[in-house]
């Protein structure tokens, strides 16, 4: 495939297959590496995170980490009263 240019331009899945080659398990995903890659493209270089629709977190993660750090082999449902998560 060219490009106005006359370079030949890979396929958009081959910087996702590249990365996950490198990194492995800890690649990001796919719809992250397509979304990132667009926003960089449109000179947007902000990698935080968008505000998304839906409901809000109802408890803070550095309590549900405190919590697993003290009791690593409880589950999510049991630790979950405790930090007031609710589903």
């Amino acid at each position: 495939m060219n490009n106005s240019a006359g370079r030949i331009k890979p396929p958009k899945y081959s910087m996702e297959k590249r990365l996950h080659k490198v990194y492995g398990d800890a690649a990001l995903s796919g719809t992250t590496c397509r979304d990132w890659f667009r926003r960089f493209k449109e000179g947007d270089f902000d990698v935080d995170d968008r505000p998304r629709e839906g409901r809000p977190k109802t408890f803070e993660e550095a309590e549900l980490a405190a919590l697993l750090g003290e009791y690593p082999c409880e589950t999510q449902q049991k630790l979950s009263p405790a930090s007031g998560v609710t589903s």
